[in-house]
């Protein structure tokens, strides 16, 4: 009599560091969910008609198939693409991270990744890098057409001040990112996360205005002003207040940190 022997299962690679993490789990994960291509489909449809819109409506003369325009539009027009940045993509980012951490308490999986072993700092590690490389991509993506076509389309604009002008953006869209992982660091209900995540969004905009009314150097370092610093610095003016950038990085470290410490203090 013959004896078969059995292969055994397959089972997964062991996640015993922040490099398997992130290749075994974090990046796979992300080309298998739609919501990045969601996203980024939305983000591209918006600039699109950023885009046509501006050109067809634009009152200046055409030479060479570029628009003539003068400074009052394309500041009109930066100012467009980052009012759509600082709402349509910080809503996007918080959305697609509120269950960033969340999702992994309630589903059970991050109880699972830290028996394979893997250590809560490699954890949380790989999943800050999948999730701010998502959010460049978010920005960069669309990014890089709007630049191509101011370019192309319009007359006065610079490539290197429209490049420039992304980076500011970016660290808004982090921003929020963070602090929307902190938050789902500590709370198992993607409810909560959200209702908390797009509470600071709006807050930050309606207290704005009133901090800036009580004090013009509070106002103006708020993050919210990050979107005015990409317009300027998109029409080439480098008179700008740098503070919110300084108050931005100082405000992700802080989420960091308490995300940070509530995945150390999270028990299964």
């Amino acid at each position: 009599m013959e004896l078969t022997q059995k292969r055994a299962p397959r089972r997964a690679p062991p996640l015993l560091g922040f490099r398997q993490a992130l290749l075994a789990k974090e990046l796979p994960e992300w080309r298998r969910t739609k919501r990045l291509w969601v996203a980024l489909g939305v983000q591209m449809v918006a600039v699109v008609l950023l885009v046509l819109l501006a050109y067809l409506l634009a009152d200046a003369p055409l030479r060479g198939g570029r628009r003539l325009v003068g400074a009052s539009f394309r500041e009109s027009w930066v100012g467009g693409w980052a009012a759509l940045n600082s709402s349509v993509s910080l809503a996007v980012v918080v959305a697609a991270t509120m269950g960033a951490l969340s999702r992994e308490w309630a589903e059970g999986t991050a109880a699972w990744a830290f028996t394979k072993p893997l250590s809560r700092s490699a954890f949380l590690g790989a999943k800050l890098v999948s999730y701010a490389f998502w959010t460049a991509m978010l920005l960069v993506v669309p990014g890089v057409l709007v630049v191509g076509s101011a370019l192309l389309l319009f007359d006065g604009f610079r490539l290197h001040d429209l490049l420039l002008a992304m980076l500011p953006q970016l660290l808004h869209a982090w921003l929020f990112m963070a602090c929307t992982l902190a938050v789902s660091a500590w709370f198992a209900s993607q409810a909560v996360v959200g209702f908390v995540g797009f509470g600071l969004l709006l807050g930050s905009f309606v207290a704005s205005p009133f901090l800036f009314a009580w004090s013009r150097a509070v106002g103006q370092a708020m993050p919210v002003n990050l979107a005015g610093i990409a317009a300027s610095r998109a029409i080439g003016r480098t008179a700008v207040h740098w503070s919110p950038v300084a108050v931005s990085l100082v405000i992700i470290v802080v989420a960091l940190v308490l995300a940070q410490v509530g995945v150390a203090r999270r028990r299964f």
